[in-house]
């Protein structure tokens, strides 16, 4: 660390200016002379830093002693030259008249400046001296070495390689059968992972955590829990977990109890766990408390049936202890037995080699004769796979035979008195620090300033580390590679980035062994202090320390309890902490201050902590975070800090700016997210000349951005999203010359995009939930990088411009629920890089441009609820798709499409309205044994795939024997289907006894239930959004005996609801959506048969001042349900159609009724329209596609005037219609009209010819009328310019 101190402080002097009006300027000699000793003593820490990890004894304390009075003096220096910045940037900004009486007269600077000059050097010319009397030697970096300081080499590894785990796969497996096995028994096992640290404990938990087959548990909670057992954190993590699995929505947030305490958290979870099978792990257990130890399994007993727990720790007497008190007496949770217990010993010599093979080289690279000093290299891994993973990574840097003999013979020794049980892997990993290049070494140990188990966005990280003046930004990319790949930081378990987040919000931590390693070689410059720890440090302390860490500290502090010279303070859990106003007056050297953790965000913090005044005086502050404090404004003396960098607010109650926050000239990272208060932005703000990142999510109230953005040439990371009420972009805004990412989703207002669009570096782009969006700038395709692009639930954009084919570089395109969208435009083929398409829910597009077969690098592809696609283009199946889903498709027909799939051999997932290929049917019979009957059902717990439909259940005679069917335990399973065939139509109550057991695994994502003759529905399906959170597709089908639904509408990720002959079903009310239901991704409803049914409530209370519960309906199908009304009014679907249901048509119109549709295409069949039923049908004024059909007594249309301004298409069917109205002339929008089946028909009316905008006429199976049209009506038709008889 030496090395890499000597070498911050050598370029901080190198790149010093001078100019002549500078304080600096007057010391240029004495600068110079400090810069060539250190340079002297670089040369020396090679030596010096060798003979302290190697030599032994005395000799060794004493190189370290020698090194840490070096670290000592390099300090000094780097204060003074902060001295220098700081006194610097006041004498600029303070006038000369007050400076000469201040502290920071000139004379008197120069004689204090002076003096410490002297000093410092005085101590380097020892410390040099020193240095030789050591014996110490210069030395070069040997050439070899220098090739990991090449960023392209450290690029090109793409930081974390994933090898997957290997030597635990027996392991794996014995856990995994423990996991599935679901016993008769009450009791809850404790499956305890044992072994040392870096053996891979929390990776092999990790494997069985993400392993598919854990999906069949209903909630899977991961906490990690340390050395500091905090029982009421694990309580809110699991509380938190199962609140977010069971809320109907997904943003919804656990609120804890409002005393917090931890008898309030164990009675939520005994009302929350008895229904739920839940796997939970506890990572890094260290606790042996008897009495603690008894409270977690207290709060762990009421999970459901079959639930587990994984605990890994380090001690096997911490596994001991979970094995006797009452509970584990009992029977009711306790460890498995030990013979079960996973021990894990250290990894073959021969599985470590497999390790770092695997990530130093490709599979098919020759190792060019290094094989046999790589396996001697692997001895020093001790078995761990860390270890392992680490020096797999180092030796691929350097990949010569020099250097790997180096790496083979180099020993470490650390010497320590504490710990000795972790001094061998630590020397291992010492190894892996020793060769890191010296650039690197103060990022990595500057992460254990954290509290063990953080995780922090890489991002913010790489900030705190520019701050420090560690690294620049596009370094600190290449660092967190290299600590990536070397497993020195690791993708944290918590991070759930998407696409949108992924540049920005990933985030890292560390693993335990790597962080005991970069405490001990940070030692005391390191203050963490814990609770209400005493602040007393040593004299040596006080002076060394450059960085200070409180976690959880509740006492008050002032500004002279700190040591002087820190330059990272984080405060961490801290939420009664008062900070008072000169609580930071003292730190002059500060450069990172984060306060974030006074304020947290399930725990407010009082309401009289504001922003201290004092931090206007950290005049060296570059990085501030305060993000979750509830300050309203900032201080006008916020322009003083003026070496500001990254300033973090996010969640706070910001309501305005200061005006002269443009003064911030070095500013590069801004987050105001969520501040919802914050309704705009100062005029200065384009004055921020080198900003780059800035976040402004969730600032629902910010109507605008200044017109001055356009001036921050340097921004690339714009994030807007959730801004509700912006409404518009600046014109000029189209024109950022370095904009890369910008994200818009959930601007609902958003009405367009600017004028001109021309940002050439622009490679992501969310527009997704933009609902008032309705076209694009003409010019979109000036976007020539663009990569990623959502346009998801955009509802009114209709069209993509011609220009959006030159986006060549476009890999991932979402236009999912893009209502309006009725074409791709015709060179839609020609975006070649097209990897992944999203056309789901496009339910007014009719067909794929023909040159879409065109896209050779298309891999996944959706075109589910496309209702209205009614063919495929000719090249559709040269496509080499891996994944294509096309359910419901009610309208494709196409005779080819079955063998065209069947060419597609690229396929490895096919979903269609059969779902998948692997359909096994499974018919149930009675089998007769010895001693009693049992029935085949239970071998459907062998049976492998992924639809499975259960046919005669009815032969089911004993209940139980649908349980051990084990449907629930197999993860594969994504549609089931199960039919009862009875007899006679009576209520059967086994029937639901059966079903009872039947339950279902919760990845099930379409459900059918046949001939089910109970009255009543099992507590699975009463609680169905809870134990099948996926399910998107239900069918119920002569359910003769039900007389209510279970509450379907809770079922979030619903989307088609088809039902057919329930005669005992009168009413669908509240019940249907119970408390919190909304049914707002439901596509298509179906009803056949209804015949009974009055009501189905489309608010909570069937009144107009209610929330309406169905707002995105694509489509509603309405057969044969003479009597339903939609209370207060139907939903706005795209597409009707209606058999014998007139009644659903609304009778007032939808008024107030917020919804995301509008009518477009109506087909009504009846035997006869009314003038009243008539009227209603205008209520759907929007529609642009209209058909009428009818088979007896409907002769003549009422005479009243339609109301179809849009209509576009029409059609008629109707056996008795013997007149067409005069009105039809006045339908001047109309451009198709076909005419089937009308033998009655005999004549066009003479307001045919007013029909200007008709294009397409069509007549066929009407023989008199296709007569009359070729002799006596043929002027009237003339001016159509295709006419068709058929």
């Amino acid at each position: 660390m030496a090395n890499a101190i000597a070498g911050l402080i050598a370029g901080k002097l190198a790149e010093l200016g001078w100019d002549d009006a500078t304080l600096m300027w007057r010391f240029k000699d004495d600068v110079d002379g400090l810069r060539r000793i250190m340079v002297k003593l670089q040369a020396l820490m090679h030596d010096a830093e060798q003979r302290a990890c190697q030599d032994g004894g005395d000799r060794q304390e004493t190189v370290q002693d020698w090194l840490k009075d070096f670290k000592a003096a390099a300090y000094n220096v780097d204060d003074l030259l902060d001295e220098f910045e700081a006194t610097e940037l006041i004498r600029q900004k303070q006038p000369k008249i007050k400076l000469l009486f201040s502290a920071y007269n000139p004379l008197l600077l120069r004689l204090t400046i002076g003096h410490k000059m002297k000093k410092v050097k005085e101590i380097l010319n020892n410390i040099e001296k020193g240095g030789q009397a050591l014996h110490l030697v210069p030395q070069d970096t040997p050439t070899w070495a220098q090739v990991c300081t090449n960023p392209a080499s450290i690029a090109s590894t793409n930081g974390y390689i994933n090898i997957g785990m290997v030597g635990r796969n027996t392991e794996k497996e014995k856990i995994m059968k423990m996991l599935l096995k679901t016993e008769a028994e009450e009791v809850i096992s404790i499956i305890p992972i044992i072994g040392l640290g870096g053996m891979g404990k929390t990776t092999l938990a990790q494997a069985i955590f993400s392993d598919k087959r854990a999906t069949i548990f209903d909630v899977r909670v991961w906490i990690y829990v340390s050395k500091k057992f905090d029982l009421q954190r694990i309580g809110e993590i699991i509380l938190s977990t199962v609140s977010k699995s069971t809320s109907n929505e997904a943003s919804e947030a656990y609120i804890p109890p409002k005393d917090g305490d931890l008898q309030s958290i164990t009675e939520i979870l005994k009302t929350m766990l008895p229904t739920k099978k839940y796997v939970i792990v506890l990572d890094d257990m260290w606790e042996e408390g008897h009495h603690n130890l008894e409270k977690l399994k207290q709060m762990l007993r009421y999970g459901g049936r079959g639930s587990k727990v994984i605990l890994t720790t380090r001690m096997q007497h911490v596994v001991d202890k979970l094995d006797v008190g009452a509970l584990a007496d009992q029977g009711i949770i306790r460890p498995v037995r030990k013979s079960d217990q996973i021990k894990l010993s250290p990894l073959s010599e021969g599985d470590c080699w497999n390790v770092m093979r695997q990530i130093a080289f490709r599979q098919d690279e020759d190792l060019g004769g290094l094989e046999v000093i790589g396996k001697q290299i692997s001895k020093k891994c001790a078995g761990l796979p860390l270890l392992a993973r680490s020096l797999g990574y180092l030796v691929s840097q350097y990949k010569s035979t020099e250097a790997w003999e180096d790496i083979r013979d180099k020993k470490i020794i650390l010497g320590m008195k504490e710990d000795i049980q972790l001094q061998e892997p630590l020397e291992c990993l010492m190894l892996s620090y020793y060769y890191m290049p010296f650039k690197f070494k103060l990022c990595f140990t500057y992460c254990a300033v954290f509290p063990k188990g953080f995780a922090i966005t890489t991002e913010h990280l790489i900030q705190q580390w520019r701050a420090l003046g560690y690294v620049q930004s596009i370094n600190g990319h290449h660092c967190v590679n290299y600590l990536l790949g070397m497993s020195f930081l690791q993708i944290s378990k918590s991070f759930q980035g998407a696409p949108d987040d992924a540049k920005t919000l990933v985030k890292v931590t560390m693993h335990d062994l790597v962080y005991d390693l970069a405490q001990v070689i940070l030692d005391k410059e390191l203050i963490a202090l814990e609770t209400s720890e005493q602040m007393n440090w040593s004299r040596l302390e006080k002076h060394y320390s450059r960085h200070m860490q409180l976690i959880n500290y509740q006492k008050s502090i002032g500004h002279k309890q700190f040591p002087g010279k820190i330059r990272s303070l984080h405060f961490s859990e801290c939420s009664r902490l008062q900070l008072e106003d000169k609580s930071f007056s003292k730190f002059k050297y500060l450069c990172v201050l984060n306060i974030s953790g006074c304020s947290l965000k399930e725990k407010p913090v009082p309401s009289n902590i504001l922003l201290p005044s004092s931090i206007q005086r950290l005049l060296l502050l570059r990085y501030f975070d305060a993000s979750g404090m509830p300050i309203t404004a900032l201080p006008k003396s916020l322009h003083k800090l003026q070496n500001m960098q990254t300033l973090i607010l996010s969640n706070c109650a910001l309501e305005i700016l200061p005006d002269n926050i443009g003064s911030l000239l070095n500013l590069c990272y801004l987050d105001l997210s969520g501040n919802t208060n914050l309704k705009k932005l100062p005029i200065s703000f384009g004055e921020l000349s080198t900003l780059s990142f800035l976040k402004l999510s969730g600032c629902s109230k910010l109507e605008e951005l200044p017109e001055s953005i356009h001036k921050i040439e340097c921004l690339r990371h714009l994030d807007m999203s959730g801004c509700c009420a912006l409404q518009k972009l600046p014109n000029k805004s189209g024109s950022l010359p370095k904009l890369s990412f910008l994200n818009l989703s959930c601007c609902f207002k958003l009405v367009k995009l600017p004028h001109n669009v021309n940002l050439k570096y622009l490679e992501h782009l969310n527009l997704s939930s933009c609902y008032e969006l309705q076209s694009l700038p003409q010019d979109f395709g000036n976007l020539e990088k663009l990569e990623f692009l959502n346009f998801s639930d955009c509802y009114k954009l209709q069209v993509l411009p011609e220009s959006f084919c030159q986006l060549k570089h476009l890999k991932d395109l979402d236009l999912s629920d893009c209502h309006d969208l009725k074409e791709l435009p015709e060179c839609f083929g020609g975006l070649f890089e097209l990897h992944y398409l999203n056309l789901k829910s496009c339910s007014k597009l009719k067909m794929l441009p023909e040159s879409f077969g065109n896209l050779s690098k298309l891999k996944h592809l959706n075109l589910s609820y496309c209702v209205r696609i009614e063919k495929l283009p000719s090249s559709f199946y040269n496509l080499e798709l891996q994944t294509l889903y096309m359910s419901v498709l009610p309208h494709l027909h196409d005779i080819n499409m079955a063998d065209g799939i069947r060419k597609m051999t690229s396929l490895t997932l096919l979903v269609t309205d059969k779902l998948f290929d692997d359909r096994i049917t499974h018919r149930v019979h009675h089998v007769e044994e010895e001693d009693y009957g049992c029935c085949n059902i239970v071998n459907i717990g062998k049976l492998s795939c992924h639809c499975l439909e259960i046919r005669d259940l009815h032969n089911v005679k004993r209940p139980e024997d649908a349980e051990r069917a084990k449907l629930r335990d197999n993860p594969d399973l994504w549609e089931l289907n199960l039919s009862w065939k009875h007899a006679d139509m009576t209520e059967n109550k086994r029937d639901a006894e059966v079903l009872e057991n039947l339950v279902p695994p919760r990845t099930l994502e379409r459900f059918k239930l046949n001939y089910y003759r109970s009255r009543n529905f099992p507590k699975w399906m009463l609680d169905i959004s809870s134990y099948l959170p996926y399910l998107t597709c239900i069918h119920l089908s002569n359910l003769e005996a039900c007389d209510s639904l279970p509450p379907f509408g809770r079922l979030q990720n619903l989307r088609f609801l088809s039902m057919e002959k329930m005669p005992n079903i009168r009413k669908i009310g509240k019940e249907f959506y119970a408390d919190e239901g909304t049914c707002k991704k439901l596509r298509v409803i179906e009803l056949w048969d209804f015949k009974n049914l009055d009501e189905w409530w489309t608010t909570r209370s069937g009144d107009e001042d209610d929330e309406f519960l169905i707002p995105n309906l694509h489509s509603l199908r309405i057969y044969w349900c003479p009597n339903l009304k939609f209370l207060p009014c139907p939903p706005k679907s795209i597409h009707w159609e209606l058999l014998d249901s007139d009644d659903v048509l609304p009778v007032h119109g939808f008024g107030w009724l917020s919804s995301s549709t509008l009518p477009f295409h109506a087909t009504i069949w009846s035997s006869s329209i009314s003038p009243y039923k008539w009227d209603r049908l205008q209520h759907l004024n929007t529609i642009e596609e209209l058909v009428i059909l009818g088979d007896s007594s409907f002769s003549t249309f009422p005479e009243a005037t339609p109301c179809f301004p849009s209509l576009r298409n029409l059609t008629l069917s109707l056996d008795d219609l013997e007149i067409l109205p005069e009105w039809l002339g006045q339908l001047t929008t109309l451009e198709d009209l076909i005419i089937i089946r009308c033998p009655k028909l005999t004549s066009l009316p003479e307001c045919i010819r007013n029909l200007t905008a008709l294009k397409y006429m069509k007549i066929s199976k009407n023989p008199k009328l296709i007569e009359t049209c070729k002799r006596e009506d043929a002027t009237k038709i003339s001016h159509i310019p295709e006419v068709k008889f058929d």
